[in-house]
């Protein structure tokens, strides 16, 4: 407060130097600062008696505290007593370790005894399997690589909940027998290909759904995750109890086109294959294709039937059995334009928050961006910096971007291959992570391979 003070002095044109009284008389600075220990230094650096400056605090053990009032204690007597009384809801002991796994790869192992949040955690432990239920998570190893899958090895009592849900319109939609629901599971599995897509819902891309705005407390906040799977090739996998009992309820309803309560509905078996093309039509609206097939022992939905062609090559058993992500940032080609636009939006707008922070210094006490970074650290702790690839230009009066322009005309870079990788996942080709519910808590393994 007090050297944003001294600044605003400095902008205002006043020829004197600044000082902490007359910031005070002149209402630059609040006079509740009076009160305090603080001062001014002509660097325009604050530092207090007690605490030292913003750029080198001291600890808290420089000033121990041998004196309290009584409402002081009385609130930390009862900060007390509730922290012993709730604290098993939130955490209890965490333990971590941290493997040289063989093939180059690292490995987070991560317990939690109980999770953070009691209902989060029976909600999960009704949805997916646990350690103590002993069921195998068997994970189908798909060709091409995709980008990024999602597997769930769900409860029994989530399969009774979709097919209770879901049964009746899969049966009336589709033709196919609702005995198809008793033959799903346990495991589900969600595949997302490389792909350039032409409309962005939702987060604009996998990568970057994985921010801070995408996923919180609330289910509803994983929607713009859910609607960037729309934009691109996506294969659901479901595991099959009976396979060939599967291929029989899915010969028995093919059939030809349809009109099943004003909506047009076919279903008919690609010719010499196991497949089939699902279809169904609002009239004047829109049309849903779907494709089916049946490989490997597991029923496969394709959003975009006529993509490349994807099959299961090989399936494993995981070592925990309650779900897993896996992402392949190598595997992506086709959308690293669309990737890199979307990184490039948010290295803009970090930019922009740089240039806020750079341009008070550089109009009153530096000559240059750099100069002024290194004030900034000295004034604040923290140092400005150009995001990604480019740098700060300072010249008659304005602060621009050499790769995102001035803030009165941004401009966009252009992607370009040789540019070489960005964004979160640079420089890892595999990221792996598999989860288990287990003794009132969570086991959770991350495994990730660097080029």
């Amino acid at each position: 407060m007090v050297t944003a003070g001294a600044l605003l002095y400095k902008l205002d044109g006043h020829r004197d130097p600044p000082n902490l009284p007359n910031l005070i008389a002149l209402g630059y600075v609040a006079r509740s600062i009076a009160a305090a220990d603080y001062r001014l230094g002509s660097d325009y650096a604050v530092t207090s008696a007690k605490w030292g400056s913003l750029a080198e605090l001291q600890s808290l053990e420089s000033a121990p505290i041998d004196a309290v009032t009584a409402d002081e204690a009385a609130a930390y007597k009862s900060y007390v007593d509730e922290y012993r009384q709730y604290w098993r809801q939130y955490f209890d002991p965490i333990g971590f370790r941290l493997d040289d796994a063989p093939d180059g790869a690292l490995e987070l192992s991560t317990f939690i005894l109980p999770l953070i949040d009691s209902q989060l955690y029976n909600q999960l432990r009704g949805v997916l399997e646990t350690r103590e239920k002993n069921t195998p998570f068997r994970v189908p190893v798909v060709a091409p690589e995709p980008v990024f899958q999602m597997s769930l090895n769900l409860s029994d009592s989530s399969w009774v909940g979709i097919s209770s849900g879901w049964g009746d319109f899969f049966s009336q939609y589709t033709g196919i027998s609702p005995e198809m629901f008793d033959l799903l599971g346990p495991s589900l599995h969600i595949a997302v290909q490389d792909a350039d897509p032409v409309i962005s819902l939702g987060t604009a891309d996998l990568f970057g759904a994985f921010g801070a705005s995408t996923f919180g407390a609330r289910f509803d906040m994983a929607i713009p995750f859910a609607l960037s799977l729309l934009t691109r090739p996506c294969k659901i996998f479901i595991e099959l109890q009976d396979p060939a009992r599967a291929l029989t309820l899915m010969r028995r309803a093919a059939s030809t086109s349809d009109d099943r309560r004003g909506m047009n509905v076919s279903f008919r078996q690609i010719e010499g294959r196991d497949a089939w093309i699902y279809t169904l039509g609002i009239p004047g609206m829109a049309t849903l294709r779907l494709g089916l097939e049946i490989q490997n022992g597991y029923l496969v939905f394709s959003n975009m039937p006529w993509s490349g062609a994807v099959t299961v090559s090989r399936v494993e058993t995981r070592g925990l059995n309650g779900g897993a992500i896996r992402v392949a940032p190598d595997a992506v080609r086709q959308g690293l334009a669309s990737l890199f636009a979307t990184q490039a939006e948010q290295d803009q707008t970090a930019a922009l928050a740089s240039m806020a922070a750079l341009l008070p210094i550089l109009q009153t006490l530096a000559a240059t961006p750099e100069d002024a970074a290194s004030r900034y650290a000295a004034l604040f702790g923290t140092t400005p910096l150009h995001p990604g690839k480019g740098n700060f230009v300072w010249a008659n009066g304005t602060l621009a971007s050499t790769q995102f322009g001035s803030p009165t005309q941004w401009k966009a870079p252009q992607f370009k291959p040789e540019l070489g990788n960005f964004g979160l996942f640079d420089g890892a080709t595999i990221l792996d992570l598999s989860m288990q519910l287990e003794q009132g808590g969570l086991r959770a393994v991350a495994r990730w391979v660097w080029k």
